[in-house]
């Protein structure tokens, strides 16, 4: 390095927006694609509490719903209470596919 920093850019948090329409029409999630790995692990780590709160942090917004048509606050207590285990398991295989494609690996333009 020569001390030159004023080049070098700041890292940018990359989101996509996700649709959950084939489950729930309407719903979508804004998911960051390109966390820690950290993030990744906890996800697949099989253990709840650690998946309950790694898609509470790469989700980083979302239009749900629950059963009364209230907006769903987004948060790890309502992640356990209130979605459904179909849309927890789209979830999970969306934020994976997106992390893990090559459009995610690739620099931002």
């Amino acid at each position: 390095m020569n001390g030159n920093t004023k080049s070098v850019s700041a890292l940018r948090k990359k989101t996509q927006t996700m649709d959950f329409g084939d489950l729930y029409p309407g719903w979508e999630a804004v998911v960051w694609v390109n966390p820690p790995l950290k993030y990744i692990e906890m996800l697949q780590s099989g253990v709840a509490a650690n998946v309950y709160s790694s898609i509470n942090d790469l989700v980083t917004d979302w239009n749900f719903r629950d059963e009364k048509d209230n907006e769903l606050k987004k948060d790890v207590k309502n992640i356990r209470e209130h979605l459904p285990i179909d849309l927890i398991y789209a979830l999970i295989d969306k934020i994976t596919s997106a992390i893990t494609s090559p459009k995610a690996k690739r620099p931002a333009d």
